[in-house]
């Protein structure tokens, strides 16, 4: 039994010790054959990223999306490994550089658009706002002369103010000599009216003797015309 036991544990020595041998050379010709067929497309991939760049260029530059240009740099990579565009292999390498390339001359060209149009409006605005100016200043002109004629009708008038002022103080001068004369007048009258005041009982008397001397004289001519009757 202790026999067995030994020869049993000799198996599993062998089996545990396997030798370590690298078969990795096996698939050497599978792995060199898939190179192969990386690096050279076959003729029905070459015409299908013929016919898919074809459509892109049909489509235009500026109407590809972002999936559209990824599928378009990828089948420019099948076709760079062609020797049919070894000869091209520079231009079609710069596919991706054409694009940001031309995005950014659309992002530029877009700012700068937007700038030409706000500077345009901006102009159309000044000319606008120059246009109002003028007519500002035509008013103001207008204004001015308006104000001009004013001015020298004010003047006028002002002149015409002094004449009749003058004219106002010479009335006023006239009139106070006249009140100078008339307060004198005043003075002589009263002395007047208390003369006259004074012989009011003597004019009583010379009205009576006027009458007396009227009838007195009366009598004269009458006897006057008796003596020509008497004798004549």
């Amino acid at each position: 039994f202790q026999d067995l036991s030994s020869r049993r544990a000799r198996f599993q020595q062998l089996e545990g010790s396997a030798i370590d041998v690298d078969f990795g050379f096996s698939d050497t010709g599978a792995s060199i054959s898939s190179q192969l067929v990386r690096c050279v497309p076959s003729v029905e991939s070459l015409s299908f990223a013929k016919a898919a760049v074809r459509n892109f260029l049909e489509l235009g530059l500026h109407q590809l999306g972002e999936t559209q240009r990824l599928a378009m740099i990828s089948a420019v990579s099948i076709l760079r490994a062609s020797l049919e565009f070894s000869s091209d292999s520079s231009l079609l390498e710069s596919v991706a550089t054409i694009f940001s390339d031309s995005d950014a001359a659309q992002a530029r060209s877009t700012l700068l658009i937007a700038k030409v149009e706000d500077f345009h409006h901006k102009r159309r605005r000044a000319e606008v706002m120059e246009q109002e100016n003028s007519s500002v200043r035509a008013q103001i002109k207008n204004l001015t002369v308006e104000y001009d004629a004013n001015e020298d009708e004010v003047k006028r008038l002002e002149e015409k103010i002094l004449e009749h002022r003058a004219k106002m103080a010479s009335l006023m001068d006239e009139a106070e000599s006249l009140e100078k004369g008339l307060l004198s007048n005043r003075r002589d009258t009263q002395v007047v009216v208390d003369e006259v005041v004074s012989l009011k009982e003597d004019y009583g008397k010379w009205v009576r003797e006027i009458q007396d001397s009227d009838d007195k004289q009366g009598e004269c001519l009458l006897k006057w015309e008796q003596l020509c009757r008497l004798f004549c």
